[in-house]
């Protein structure tokens, strides 16, 4: 995904499972925080180019190993 300095755009997870996943995300292999009440909408503003990177999705309901899916974001002026 490329995006530009200033943009705002969410990104959505859908997990299945039962019971149901508890959703965390991860931007650069770090926690973060930028979510709507669910957790399923990470929510993320480009001020600066350290937003450039991957950002997961995990997905985790204690049966077997989380599960996750993601993007990489370039960030260009």
């Amino acid at each position: 995904m490329n995006v530009t300095l200033g943009a705002m755009f969410q990104i959505t997870c859908e997990p299945r499972g039962v019971p149901y996943p508890v959703i965390s995300w991860l931007q650069n292999g770090k926690a973060t925080t930028n979510t709507d009440d669910s957790n399923r909408r990470l929510t993320v503003e480009v001020k600066h180019y350290d937003k450039a990177g991957r950002i997961e999705c995990v997905a985790d309901n204690g049966v077997g190993e989380p599960a996750s899916s993601g993007i990489i974001m370039l960030v260009h002026c």
